[in-house]
């Protein structure tokens, strides 16, 4: 990596410097200053159904793993108590039957690896629910993001649009005069209807965006207001940490995942070789009336089907290697995923300072244009093709600018987020 990035004479243009090691703060979008993203990801933490599903998904875990540790518990079986009473007996309670408990005692460990395979699986469902939050309030801030990146167009697109109702205007007064053709007037009316096309399909594209963050702020369409946002509102962080493969490792949501479903697996053969061997049962009883405990301990063996156990075995341990293998893939992946993040960052930068330079030309020739067709010295085609550049320039320099936030969210992502801290 370069120190830092490129830089460009332009808002949204300054230059990031990556900082190795450094950590990525747990609320990372605050550090693009933008109260409007602030409110609506804190919004949709407290009101996203999805994250509340999740919540709920890792009490249910929580429950099943409690569950399991409970099971290991000796069992209490109480006698039946019933009661009688008449007009000339006071109310009697009898008991019937024993107070029994049992206990299974076994020879291996399956107990304590079932334990730890189900203790897996808890860890694996708390770092879904960070992986949750991460997705949300990425989900968030780029929505946010687009819809700044909309407006901004809407903006441009009503400038050029301003532009060529003017080229109108001068058109009509030179076919008044006899300079031009009718059909140079009448093309560039068509070009004034097809840029109100191009508003009213940005409008709807914003109306989308908003309903589509509708969905994370846990709202219906109706219920949103307009959101008011521009790209001049987010600030693009210049100070870019880049994790160490170590910190990578331990801090991707996707990559701990994959490290508990590796631990539950290899805690899975362990449960299978247990289930191979016998297991010592003990119970005792207790019979009220006589006061008497009886106390047995029965072996009772495994079952004598070791072509089945043998396969079950054999299937374990083809989990775990399998485990194995998708942890492997997740790591590598996590780490080019970085590093396309990181790319990105690199020749975007560039690519806006390009694409200023792009506009700023564009501008300018499309400024002479204007000026040559209204003292004659150009025909209109002159002017039609430079006012296409400019707009075509305008775009690509919001959708650059644009990018690089976008970017930064991504390489936020790619590192974690920093739901550890």
């Amino acid at each position: 990596l370069p120190a830092r990035t490129a830089s460009a004479n332009a808002a949204g243009g300054e230059a990031q410097t990556f900082q190795v090691g450094a950590n990525v703060p747990d609320r990372w979008w605050t550090l693009f200053g933008s109260n409007t993203i602030n409110r609506l990801v804190d919004e949709a933490l407290t009101a996203n159904p999805n994250l509340a599903s999740a919540q709920a998904t890792l009490v249910q875990a929580q429950e099943n793993y409690a569950a399991t540790r409970a099971a290991l518990l000796p069992t209490l079986t109480l006698p039946a108590i019933q009661g009688t009473a008449s007009e000339n007996n006071p109310f009697t309670v009898t008991t019937q039957g024993n107070l029994r408990i049992s206990y299974n005692v076994e020879i291996c460990c399956g107990n304590a690896r079932n334990r730890e395979s189900q203790e897996a699986t808890l860890r694996r469902q708390e770092v879904s629910l960070q992986a949750s939050y991460l997705t949300l309030t990425a989900n968030v801030v780029n929505a946010v993001i687009n819809l700044a990146l909309l407006e901004e167009r809407l903006s441009s697109t009503r400038q050029v649009l301003s532009l060529q109702q003017q080229l109108v205007e001068i058109s009509q007064q030179r076919l008044n005069l006899g300079d031009i053709a009718a059909t140079d007037l009448a093309s560039q009316q068509a070009q004034v209807v097809s840029t109100q096309a191009s508003i009213v399909s940005l409008q709807r594209q914003v109306a989308q965006q908003t309903n589509q963050l509708a969905i994370y702020l846990g709202r219906f369409p109706s219920e949103m207001q307009p959101i008011d946002v521009d790209l001049s509102d987010i600030r693009l962080p210049t100070d870019i940490p880049v994790s160490l493969p170590a910190q990578l490792v331990a801090q991707r949501p996707d990559i701990v995942q994959a490290r508990y479903s590796l631990e539950s697996a290899n805690a899975g053969v362990g449960v299978a070789i247990a289930n191979m061997l016998p297991s010592v049962s003990l119970s005792g009883s207790f019979t009220p009336g006589a006061l008497a405990w009886n106390f047995a301990a029965n072996v009772v063996a495994a079952t004598l089907n070791s072509g089945a156990n043998l396969h079950r075995t054999a299937a374990a341990r083809a989990a775990l290697e399998a485990s194995a293998h998708a942890y492997e893939n997740t790591v590598i992946t996590a780490f080019v995923d970085v590093a396309n993040t990181l790319q990105a960052i690199t020749y975007d930068a560039q690519l806006m300072a390009l694409q200023v330079q792009s506009e700023a030309a564009s501008r300018r020739s499309l400024d002479l244009a204007r000026q040559q067709y209204e003292l004659g010295t150009a025909p209109y085609s002159t002017v039609l093709s430079a006012e296409q550049s400019y707009r075509n320039a305008v775009t690509s320099l919001l959708s650059a600018r644009a990018q690089r936030l976008t970017d930064t969210v991504a390489l936020y992502v790619a590192l974690g987020g920093g739901w550890w801290n």
